[in-house]
């Protein structure tokens, strides 16, 4: 809407990306509709709300989300300081959330992933395909990220495996998998091997690279330990 001459739009304060079959998969969702939300800004109307990190949004104000610009359009086409009802997938199941609306900041922030502990200097590690390392404060610097940002980095990538189809590559850090955050090679190699023998064979991976905070679903069904 217009006012005092000016377009006022409505704001959640999340960072989205697109549902994919694998990350689907390992959410325990029946097909691959929705928004993921990557990303709560802080102290925005999405954090008051109670959305999390690697929420997904099927709908919002009865609207269902079927794509990924359903969202943004829905937001912002909902007047600022006007509440909202979103249907949320979490924890391998549906939730009610309601959020008072903002108002679109002219240079909207999105909000750095993880605040978890700081991983522990212990060697390196691999499964799946994937070889860590800690990250260090001279990887730190390398990749140019901040003291916020925690995991464990990936130093190389098997070439045929499914990381590699998928795209994965030397540099990207691993914040969490499966919703947990990964402190140390050995724990994040743990959580593969822990995946690769569960029923779905897959792992939601949530990654840092050069900056960009983003999801990925991992097939783990080729992959041996």
């Amino acid at each position: 809407m217009q006012e005092h001459g000016k377009v006022s739009r409505g704001w959640l304060g999340v960072q989205i990306q697109e549902m994919t079959p694998a990350i689907a998969a390992s959410l325990g969702i029946q097909g691959h509709h929705g928004a993921l939300l990557a990303a709560v800004t802080a102290n925005s109307p999405a954090a008051e709300a109670g959305l999390k990190q690697g929420d997904v949004v099927l709908s919002f104000n009865g609207t269902e989300i079927s794509q990924l610009r359903d969202l943004p359009r829905a937001v912002s086409a909902t007047k600022p300081g006007s509440s909202a009802t979103m249907t949320v997938w979490r924890n391998g199941q549906k939730t009610e959330l309601q959020a008072k609306v903002g108002e679109a900041p002219e240079n909207p922030r999105v909000a750095a992933a993880g605040d978890n502990s700081s991983p522990s200097g212990e060697d390196r590690a691999q499964a799946a395909g994937l070889h860590f390392a800690p990250l260090t404060a001279d990887m730190r610097r390398e990749l140019r990220l901040g003291r916020d940002v925690n995991g464990v980095v990936i130093t190389s990538v098997d070439d045929g495996s499914a990381a590699d189809s998928l795209g994965l590559m030397r540099g990207d850090v691993v914040l969490s998998i499966d919703q947990q955050p990964v402190a140390s090679p050995q724990d994040a190699a743990q959580k593969l091997k822990e995946a690769a023998s569960s029923p779905r064979k897959s792992a939601l991976l949530l990654l840092n690279r050069r900056g960009v905070t983003q999801y990925v679903g991992l097939d783990l069904g080729k992959n041996e330990g």
